[in-house]
């Protein structure tokens, strides 16, 4: 025996779409399914009766009963907060009994008796011990009964006499205005029970709340209860069946969630009836014909197709300019790496274009890059066609830029341009926006010479020299040296150098005092903060062997002879004389060469006058 079908429950659709956290419960204990032929207004008497406004409080007219006998306990009339109830909306019955006679009541108690599909909302007891009762009930959502029948029994003391009395409310039940009729199955089953058809159809916002009209751009959950023979007959549950919106009138990517799954048979024969809910569906115009495609993790059974038709959707003419609403071209998204980027090495710049909410499709979307000085692409075209864009959809682009080694800015604003026509309308839409992307150049902090004595005699004084230079565009800062090893003895291990300009060179040196002979091993570490900030360490490695010092060894030196006196003059009288004799000498010829001049220009003279 097969469990009874559930009918579709809007409230409770509404309710766990509301909080996502679960289905919306869509059955109700009732009659077995409707038959194949089923048409339109069957399924709107189990859906379409769910969101009436109360009318104003009226008083019902109870059921005429026989003339009551003396004592007899009547109601005075009851009343349920308007002319009809709403399935799924809970109302109060306000029951005041009275005795025939309008003697005092004593001890009153008042319980009723409520048909299937009709419950205390908050629970509690039936009966109450009051003289006039109050009851806060609801029918379920997937009430279909025109009528809820409400038995009431009594009992009191009248005038110290035990009475009794008994009555029937018929409350009737109305359909909800403005909701439109689940719409006619366009797949019925087969005679062979082959068939997949809709029961009923819920439309609700995002947030739950129902909905009688759905315009265009209009986000939307759709809540459908389907019957379908092909899972009964191969015993397929709802965790192996996917489900998917096939339209480009109603936008939804992904797969429908799909849930309590129930059993019952129709004149098809043995089906199995679920829930299909898509949420955050969209609107975009052109029909209200919502075709859905049903498959089974089960490859050998056939994929199930059917439509069903959305009352609720507005359809207006996609092609009226009026109604359309071009979406915006937006900058979602960039990324080139992290950090800054290095000048003199490629990056690539990749971005996210993103059309927000509209009506209409932009077609021919292009977007383009305005480059500041000394920052290129590696090459290609500034400009990159990215093609069509939905509304709400997104697209990437990438560009490869090369930043010249010889920039000095530490910040490229790159503009990004993007630019598109609206599919229907023509509308040019364009839009900018500035990048900022941090550049570095390239850190070229460099080693230079390692300068250490490769022997250093123990108890001796030596040094440990390094050179370095900053090769690169930018300056080294904050510049600090230590010396670190074994068998150092160093004075000083840590020396705070300071800033190193761009293109400068320096030194630094650690005075060593080795305290035993052998070997000798040392770091000299230089750390430093780069143009970024961040903090870098480069290392240098040195080593040495320490010798004992070499004794002195005085006992075997030969004693040196002493020479003898000399006599005769000193060696520096000695000296002056021939000096003194060279001069003379020098003096005599001198005299000698003047005289023999002087001659001679006489005897010219004595010529002369000859003549």
């Amino acid at each position: 025996m097969k469990k009874p079908i559930r009918l579709f429950s809007l409230l409770a659709a509404l309710a766990l779409t509301a909080n996502l956290a679960a289905l919306p419960a869509l059955a109700e204990d009732a009659a077995p399914a409707p038959a194949p032929t089923a048409t339109a207004t069957a399924v709107q008497e189990a859906t379409t009766t769910l969101a009436a406004t109360p009318a104003p409080t009226a008083t019902a007219t109870p059921t005429p009963t026989p003339a009551p006998n003396p004592a007899t306990l009547l109601l005075s009339g009851a009343s349920w907060g308007g002319t009809s109830i709403t399935p799924g909306t809970s109302f109060n019955l306000t029951l005041p009994m009275v005795s025939s006679t309008n003697e005092a009541i004593t001890s009153p108690s008042i319980s009723i008796s409520l048909p299937e599909g009709v419950s205390l909302k908050n629970g509690g007891s039936l009966n109450q011990h009051a003289q006039t009762a109050v009851y806060e009930l609801v029918a379920d959502s997937t009430y279909s009964s025109k009528t809820v029948m409400v038995g009431v029994t009594m009992t009191a003391n009248v005038g110290g006499i035990p009475s009794t009395g008994g009555d029937t409310i018929q409350i009737p039940v109305a359909n909800t205005p403005g909701a439109t009729a689940g719409p006619e199955p366009t797949a019925t089953p087969n005679p062979d029970g082959a068939g997949v058809y809709v029961q009923a159809v819920t439309v609700t916002d995002i947030g739950g709340g129902e909905v009688t009209t759905v315009k265009w751009n209009d986000h939307i959950n759709i809540v459908l209860r389907v019957v379908d023979h092909a899972s009964a007959r191969n015993h397929v549950t709802a965790d192996e069946i996917a489900t998917r919106i096939n339209s480009s009138i109603f936008q939804y990517t992904g797969t429908g969630e799909i849930s309590q799954l129930v059993e019952g048979t129709d004149n098809g024969g043995d089906y199995y009836s679920y829930v299909l809910l898509f949420r955050d569906v969209i609107y975009v115009g052109g029909g209200n014909t919502l075709p859905v495609d049903l498959s089974y993790l089960d490859s050998s059974m056939q994929l199930q197709q059917f439509s069903v038709t959305i009352g609720q959707c507005v359809d207006k003419d996609p092609k009226d300019p009026t109604g359309v609403k071009s979406p915006n071209l937006i900058l979602r998204e960039s990324s080139y790496g992290n950090g800054a980027v290095t000048a003199g090495t490629p990056f690539t710049l990749s971005l996210t274009v993103y059309a927000s909410t509209g009506s209409e499709t932009l077609n021919d979307v292009v977007a383009s890059v305005t480059l500041p000085e000394h920052i290129t692409l590696t090459g290609g075209s500034l400009s990159s066609y990215v093609g069509t864009i939905s509304p709400g959809g997104s697209r990437q682009v990438s560009f490869s830029i090369l930043p010249d080694a010889s920039i000095t800015a530490t910040v490229a604003n790159i503009t990004v341009n993007m630019a598109g026509t609206g599919a229907l309308t023509g509308t040019a839409v364009t839009s900018s926006s500035i990048i900022s992307v941090p550049v570095s150049q390239p850190d070229r902090f460099e080693l230079g010479n390692l300068d250490i004595p490769d022997t250093i005699v123990l108890g001796e004084a030596a040094s440990v020299s390094l050179s370095f230079v900053n090769k690169g565009k930018n300056p080294v800062s904050n510049l600090e040296a230590a010396v670190s090893g074994e068998n150092l003895g160093a004075q000083t291990a840590k020396q705070y150098i300071g800033n190193l300009a761009a293109g400068t060179e320096n030194s630094v040196d650690f005075d060593l005092l080795p305290e035993a002979a052998g070997p000798l091993t040392g770091t000299i570490t230089l750390s430093y903060e780069g143009v970024d900030g961040s903090v870098k360490t480069v290392k240098q490695e040195f080593s040495a062997t320490v010798e004992e010092a070499r004794p002195i060894d005085d006992g075997g030196m030969a004693e040196m002879p002493v020479e003898a006196p000399k006599t005769g003059l000193p060696i520096g009288v000695i000296a002056l004389i021939v000096v003194a004799v060279v001069v003379a000498i020098a003096l005599v010829v001198v005299f000698i060469r003047k005289k023999r001049k002087a001659a001679a220009l006489n005897k010219l003279e004595d010529s002369d006058e000859d003549l």
